[in-house]
């Protein structure tokens, strides 16, 4: 995956910047982590993957990590399936559920009707890590592709996924030069400390 680190660290942190302006239907973030690749989190991806199938494992947490998060996907071709299509291809599916959440799926983190868990791991602000892992297969009809990105940060319900506010204002070491929305790398935030429930205004 090392040809790719680039590219997924990017697509994760391109969209937690739209999200954390405000650009899509939710309210903006304060503080929302700038997400760095993670070779511990990726090689347990590793080993989710080789088993060919499409299932969450148990066996993804580390000592930095102990609340780790996990996204999965599987494409399926007649003919083959790059390394390039199958990683853009599962990232983006997670990112469309965007969709189907609202406002309140996020401010206490609730599932309900269509899929969105996905995306809610992607956008939690407190997710500072994630490593990937692929494997490419032929079948017998084609080919099939098995993508996971394990997390620093899993889906908690009950918590408030993110801090609401100005993008960036409540990030202590600063705003990311290339991520604006985002807080610079060395912001110290730790992934095991959940929000509490905000309290509404007014």
């Amino acid at each position: 995956m090392d040809r790719f680190k680039d590219l997924i660290v990017d697509k994760h942190n391109a969209f937690r910047n739209k999200f954390a302006k405000g650009e899509l239907k939710f309210e903006p973030a304060a503080r929302m982590a700038t997400m760095q690749w993670d070779d511990e989190l990726a090689k347990l991806a590793e080993l989710n993957v080789k088993r060919c199938k499409m299932k969450h494992d148990k066996c993804r947490k580390t000592k930095r990590f102990s609340m780790a998060g996990q996204n999965l996907s599987k494409m399926w071709s007649p003919g083959s399936v790059t390394a390039k299509e199958a990683v853009k291809g599962g990232i983006n599916s997670w990112l469309k559920e965007y969709k189907n959440a609202e406002q309140s799926n996020l401010d206490k983190l609730r599932f309900k009707g269509r899929a969105i868990g996905h995306f809610t791991v992607m956008v939690n602000d407190l997710n500072t890590h994630v490593g990937c892992a692929l494997l490419i297969q032929p079948n017998r009809r084609g080919s099939e592709s098995y993508f996971a990105c394990n997390y620093a940060q899993t889906n908690v319900m009950g918590t408030p996924l993110y801090i609401k506010g100005p993008p960036a204002s409540k990030c202590i070491k600063g705003a990311n030069e290339n991520y604006p929305a985002l807080c610079d790398v060395t912001e110290p935030i730790n992934p095991r400390k959940l929000h509490k429930q905000q309290k509404k205004s007014g």
